[in-house]
C-alpha cells in the first residue's frame, strides 16, 4: 500500500511537471514566431551602432558637448565604420538554415515590477484596462525560475533559441566571427496568468552594449489557445 500511494505521488507530480511546463515554452513559441512576423529581431549580429542612417538626427541630439556639425561628421564616420562591418561580416561563411538567439538557461520569476501599460492614455480603453488586475499581480509576484527545455520549444519559422552558453563570450559575441546567423540575445520570464488574461516579459540585446529593449506581452485565450493581445514597449537603451 505504502508503495502504491508512493508511486501515486510521484505520477502526480510528474503530470503536474508535464502540464505547467510547457505553458511558459508555448507562449515562447508564440512570442517567437509573432516578433518574426514583425521583422523585430536581426537577421544578423549588428555592431554598437544601431543601423543608419535613421539614428543620425539622434545621434547628433545626443551630443550635448559637440556642435551640430562636429556631431554629423562624426556621425559620418560612424557610417563608414558601420558598412565596412557589414562587408566584413558578409563575408564570412556561416550556417545560414536558421538564426539562432543566445538566451540564458532559465526563465526568471522575479517579480516584473518595471512592467506597465503605456502611454497611460491606453488604460482608459476596456481591452487594455481588464489587464490592471493580472498586471498588478505580475509586478508583485515571485514565481520559481523555471529550466529552460530547450527540445520542448517548437519552432514555427527561422528563428531558434539557443543557450547563452553555446556562445563565445559577450565580448567576442558581436565581433562577426561566429559560424551561423544570431540574432542577438532574447531573455524571458515566466508566463503568468490570470483566467484568460496572460503576462510574459523578453528583452532584446543584439550589440555589447546599449542596443537593448524590453517589452511586455499581453495574451488571451481564446477558444483553448492563447493569442497576443499587443506587445507594449517598457524601455529602450
Amino acid at each position: 500500500m505504502k508503495f502504491f500511494f508512493a508511486a501515486l505521488i510521484l505520477l502526480l507530480s510528474f503530470s503536474c511537471k508535464t502540464t505547467t511546463e510547457p505553458e511558459d515554452f508555448k507562449i515562447i513559441s508564440t512570442v517567437l514566431y509573432e516578433l518574426e512576423q514583425r521583422e523585430w529581431l536581426a537577421k544578423d549580429i549588428y555592431p554598437i551602432m544601431p543601423p543608419p542612417p535613421e539614428s543620425r538626427k539622434y545621434f547628433i541630439e545626443s551630443q550635448d558637448d559637440l556642435t551640430p556639425g562636429v556631431a554629423s561628421v562624426r556621425f559620418d564616420t560612424l557610417v563608414i565604420r558601420y558598412q565596412q562591418y557589414l562587408t566584413r561580416i558578409s563575408q564570412r561563411i556561416v550556417d545560414s538554415t536558421w538564426i539562432f538567439m543566445a538566451t540564458s538557461n532559465y526563465l526568471t520569476g522575479g517579480p516584473c515590477k518595471g512592467c506597465r501599460i503605456s502611454p497611460d492614455s491606453l488604460k482608459s480603453k476596456p481591452n487594455y484596462k481588464r489587464y490592471e488586475k493580472v498586471l498588478s499581480d505580475f509586478q508583485t509576484t515571485e514565481l520559481a525560475e523555471l529550466e529552460i527545455s530547450f527540445e520542448q520549444i517548437e519552432y514555427f519559422g527561422k528563428y531558434h533559441l539557443k543557450s547563452i552558453d553555446d556562445f563565445p563570450p559577450r565580448e567576442d559575441m558581436y565581433n562577426g566571427t561566429l559560424n551561423f546567423l544570431s540574432g542577438g540575445e532574447l531573455d524571458f520570464t515566466r508566463f503568468y496568468q490570470q483566467d484568460n488574461l496572460g503576462l510574459i516579459y523578453f528583452s532584446i540585446s543584439n550589440c555589447e552594449m546599449d542596443c537593448g529593449a524590453g517589452y511586455l506581452v499581453l495574451l488571451e485565450r481564446k477558444k483553448g489557445e492563447w493569442k497576443i493581445f499587443d506587445i507594449i514597449l517598457q524601455w529602450t537603451s
